[in-house]
C-alpha cells in the first residue's frame, strides 16, 4: 500500500513538473505557452485575413498555379480573374483556353488601347517566372456568369495549356470597381468591367 502511494505521488510530481516546464522559458525569453498562444493567434489571424490576397499561400512548390488570385465579385454576366501565374517548371507554359463551373466560357484577355481583346496565341508564362494578371492588363475573363459571385466566394478556373495539360486555379471573390475597360462582345455591344 505504501509503495502504491509513493508511486502515485511520484507520478503526480512528474506530471506537475512537466506541466510547469511547458510554461517555462525556452531559452529565448519566451515561454512555450506564449509561443503556442502566438501560433494560435497567427493561425486565426491568417484565417481572418483570407480576404487579403497577400496572406494567401502560394501554389505548392513545383506546381504551376495562381498566387494572390482574386476574381471581381459581380452580379453581371462577365467578370475577370487577376493575380500572378507562377511557373516553376523547366519549360515555358502557354495557356490557350479554360473552363469553370461558374461561367459559360473562359477567355484569356489583354487590354489594348482601352479595350479588351482575346490574347492571340495564348498567355505564355516563361520557365521559372511569374506572369502578372491585373486590371488594365492581362487577365482571365469569365463570360456568361451563371449566378452572382459575391465577395468571399471561392472560384475554381481550369486553364489548359498548348499541350492539353490542365491546371486548376483558385481565386477568391472580392469587390472591385474595375478598370473601366470596354469589351466589344459578340452581341455588337460594348461591355464595361
Amino acid at each position: 500500500m505504501h509503495r502504491r502511494l509513493i508511486a502515485l505521488a511520484a507520478t503526480g510530481l512528474l506530471f506537475v513538473t512537466a506541466c510547469s516546464q511547458e510554461g517555462a522559458s525556452d531559452g529565448d525569453g519566451s515561454s512555450s505557452d506564449a509561443a503556442t498562444s502566438s501560433d494560435a493567434a497567427t493561425s486565426s489571424g491568417a484565417a481572418s485575413d483570407s480576404q487579403d490576397p497577400s496572406t494567401q499561400s502560394p501554389p505548392p512548390v513545383g506546381a504551376v498555379g495562381l498566387y494572390d488570385g482574386w476574381v471581381k465579385a459581380t452580379e453581371d454576366d462577365m467578370t475577370a480573374v487577376f493575380g500572378r501565374l507562377q511557373n516553376p517548371l523547366p519549360v515555358d507554359v502557354t495557356f490557350v483556353s479554360g473552363s469553370t463551373d461558374v461561367a459559360e466560357s473562359v477567355e484569356l484577355h489583354e487590354v489594348a488601347g482601352g479595350s479588351m481583346q482575346p490574347v492571340e496565341g495564348g498567355m505564355t508564362v516563361p520557365s521559372g517566372e511569374v506572369l502578372e494578371l491585373e486590371p488594365g492588363g492581362l487577365h482571365i475573363m469569365l463570360m456568361g456568369v451563371k449566378k452572382p459571385i459575391v465577395a468571399g466566394d471561392e472560384v475554381v478556373i481550369t486553364l489548359e495549356d498548348a499541350d492539353g495539360k490542365t491546371y486548376p486555379l483558385t481565386a477568391e471573390a472580392r469587390t472591385f470597381d474595375g478598370g473601366g475597360e470596354k469589351y466589344s462582345g459578340g452581341d455588337g455591344h460594348d461591355h464595361e468591367h
